[in-house]
């Protein structure tokens, strides 16, 4: 993410520098948040708001891993399930207890058997939480449990069965509570505006000599709030790879051809849409 904010900043002070076009009879606003990663609960109306402005938005992402920007992404959303039991001893009197941790597992593998890669659905159960010591029957566990779909009817019909399997008690004595939503709404491929600006990126890339694709892709960002608004491209920051690993890498030499890449598109797009300047 550090990568984008450099490519970024430098873009424009090229622009800035060099008194361009651009630069001088263009507004631009910039939005920097620090919650993206929690669904940008915070952040969220700023972004909304900018978007609403706004012609056209460019997110700062991270490139996928071989260079690509992204033109549509899967709906995320965060849920919790909470499930109540009995306390007992482990060793003196166990059958008087109703443990927690047991209903959850079994519902866990429910939870995870959603999965569906053919439609791109996926479930995955990513925290586990529960108990107070080893000989005590567990009287409360929680899982954290997100949630990735192409489309709204998908997204819902997975919701549905997540409820139901919630449910469901496998422990007698134990109870569930299921919460959650869909932070990230689903940006579908083939929009019109997200089409242009990648055709506008395209050019860009013939003057540099870069060969410029995109993508669809599983990861949620602030490009699904903003699709919904105005034409937005995704994946503008540097390339990549193995990111929310302890594996993750920036490849270095990509920052100066993002950059590069960034200032034409912003100075390509000026001019194609020549958008009356405001207050900077």
């Amino acid at each position: 993410m550090k990568g984008g904010l450099t490519a970024l900043l430098y873009a424009l002070r090229a622009h800035h520098e060099a008194r361009t076009r651009t630069w001088d009879e263009t507004s631009l606003s910039v939005v920097f948040n620090a919650d993206e990663e929690r669904l940008s609960p915070t952040s969220r109306e700023v972004i909304g708001a900018e978007a609403r402005r706004a012609h056209s938005v460019g997110i700062l992402e991270p490139a996928r891993p071989g260079g690509e920007y992204v033109m549509a992404r899967k709906g995320a959303g965060t849920f919790q399930l909470e499930v109540t039991g009995k306390a007992a001893h482990a060793g003196l009197q166990p059958e008087l207890g109703a443990s927690a941790i047991w209903d959850l597992a079994q519902k866990v593998a429910a939870l995870h058997a959603l999965t569906d890669f053919d439609k791109g659905t996926t479930v995955n159960v990513g925290t586990v939480r529960g108990g107070e010591r080893p000989n005590v029957v567990a009287d409360r566990a929680v899982a954290e449990i997100d949630l990735r779909a192409w489309s709204r009817p998908e997204a819902e019909a997975a919701i549905a069965a997540m409820q139901k399997i919630c449910a469901q008690p496998h422990v007698a004595g134990t109870t569930a509570r299921f919460s959650g939503e869909v932070s990230f709404p689903p940006w579908p491929p083939g929009l019109p505006g997200t089409e242009r600006l990648l055709e506008i990126m395209r050019a860009a890339g013939r003057d540099l000599g870069v060969d410029v694709r995109a993508i669809k892709t599983g990861g949620g960002s602030d490009g699904n709030h903003t699709s919904a608004i105005a034409p937005t491209l995704d994946g503008m920051g540097p390339r990549g790879n193995r990111a929310h690993s302890a594996e993750e890498f920036i490849e270095v030499a990509t920052l100066l051809e993002r950059t590069k890449m960034l200032a034409l598109f912003l100075d390509r797009w000026a001019t194609e849409f020549e958008i009356p300047s405001g207050p900077r």
